[in-house]
């Protein structure tokens, strides 16, 4: 299987992420840890683990300016 992972998305590379679902705030700073067969898993410091689709750039994850 050959996963094609988007310029943007690399491993160590921190990004914002929208968990107002979560935790009331817009946008929360995350680290990108490893890749899924169609996104990548993305963790803060003593926070549990998420998963997010690649298909959600810009909608729910962006880049840190």
């Amino acid at each position: 299987m050959i996963i094609k992972i988007p310029d943007w998305c690399y491993i160590g590379k921190t990004i914002e992420w929208s968990a107002r679902h979560i935790t009331g705030n817009d946008w929360v700073k995350e680290t990108i840890i490893a890749y899924g067969t169609d996104g990548f898993f993305h963790q803060a410091k003593n926070c549990p683990m998420y998963y997010t689709k690649f298909s959600e750039y810009g909608k729910t994850v962006r880049e840190v300016q």
